[in-house]
């Protein structure tokens, strides 16, 4: 639950969707503000959010001609509510596709504010074990999504290392083929 003073902005994209939309639906309050970004008029489901979302796109096909619609990336379209910030500093809460993730935490560090990040990531045994979900940390450990996530504070990940190669994995070797096929 939101903490009572201090307002939420909520980030989603694409299928980030869905776990915000449920948060808005149970614990949204006027001085809380949403935004929804897509690729396409198409992608979005215009019923669902009501007058209650602010939604972007990146191209216009596809968009109902009422007008309630922002062309260019949902970061744009949010960043105005982070800096000048109206009922206080807000906790941002984000879900959706990774350059997302990384424009939202940067504005918000940016902008000196809370945020927390949900991470998509493929989890392969859900234990931690298969190192399939690495989220790398800015001090230098690493996390697993599926035990110790997927909400992880944007400033906690290491966005420069993350989706990079899973560190200890090693390269991959591969066999080299000779002219006629056959590995050498």
């Amino acid at each position: 639950a939101p903490d009572e003073d201090r307002p939420v902005v909520l980030v989603a994209g694409g299928v980030g969707l869905p776990p915000l939309h449920a948060w808005w639906d149970r614990y949204g309050r006027p001085q809380d503000q949403a935004f929804f970004g897509a690729r396409e008029g198409g992608e979005v489901p215009w019923d669902l959010l009501a007058d209650r979302w602010q939604v972007s796109v990146e191209g216009a096909q596809g968009v109902p001609p009422d007008g309630r619609v922002f062309t260019g990336l949902v970061i744009d379209l949010c960043r105005e509510p982070l800096g000048n910030p109206a009922g206080g500093s807000p906790l941002v809460l984000a879900c959706g596709p990774e350059p997302m993730l990384r424009a939202v935490a940067a504005s918000a560090r940016e902008f000196h504010l809370p945020c927390l990040v949900s991470l998509e990531a493929n989890m392969g045994c859900g234990y931690g074990v298969c190192r399939g979900c690495v989220v790398p940390r800015r001090d230098g450990t690493l996390a697993s999504a599926c035990q110790d996530g997927p909400v992880f504070p944007a400033e906690q990940v290491d966005w420069q290392e993350f989706r990079g190669p899973v560190p200890g994995a090693g390269p991959v070797s591969r066999p080299r083929s000779s002219p006629g096929g056959d590995p050498s």
